[in-house]
């Protein structure tokens, strides 16, 4: 998904509670909508069993795809993080990587007239 900058999933509690991390472009719904549209089959195979969780069928199925159930879940499942860094606060994720790609072109010695091309529509 375009708009996660960091993502982690971790174990805790003696490896009872699966625990997930992420920074994100844009609002937290449309953040959830991302989810809903694009990742609800790993989401709910990830969750499925979790308590509270939308119902699943055959641990792939329905689940995070049902979008009113799985963001009341996912408001109450959610816990304050007193921490948080971004290396970039005020970028989104396309434009991490475009001006990724601009300094990968600065470096090169030499590029084709294609990859010219391509490296001048990023300025």
């Amino acid at each position: 998904m375009r708009t996660i900058h960091f993502a982690h999933w971790a174990m805790v509690n003696n490896k009872s509670r699966l625990m997930f991390f992420s920074n994100f472009d844009q609002t937290w719904e449309s953040y959830l909508d991302d989810f809903i549209e694009k990742a609800h089959v790993g989401l709910t195979l990830a969750w499925s069993c979790g308590v509270g969780f939308p119902s699943a069928r055959f641990l792939l199925f329905e689940g995070a795809s049902q979008g009113c159930q799985f963001k009341e879940w996912a408001r109450h499942s959610m816990a304050v993080s007193h921490f948080w860094y971004s290396a970039y606060k005020d970028l989104t994720t396309e434009q991490i990587e475009r001006n990724c790609r601009i300094a990968l072109g600065l470096r090169h010695t030499t590029m084709t007239d294609e990859e010219a091309e391509q490296w001048i529509s990023d300025l």
